[in-house]
């Protein structure tokens, strides 16, 4: 469902805007972390992506 890709994907946005905005705030642990997070949704969100276009007629071995 592209529902689930546009949650995660604005998820990310948020954890960007996030850090962007207190950047200056934070520590360099905690500006890893986040960014690791970021990393981490956008895996989920791609491999959602694969799953879709799988679900939605991609080749069949």
């Amino acid at each position: 469902m592209q529902t689930r890709a546009k949650i995660l994907n604005r998820l990310s946005e948020r954890l960007e805007e996030f850090v962007d905005e207190y950047k200056h705030d934070l520590d360099a642990d905690e500006v890893a972390i986040i960014e690791d997070a970021i990393g981490v949704v956008e895996k989920v969100k791609d491999s959602q992506v694969d799953d879709e276009e799988d679900e939605d007629g991609g080749v069949e071995d």
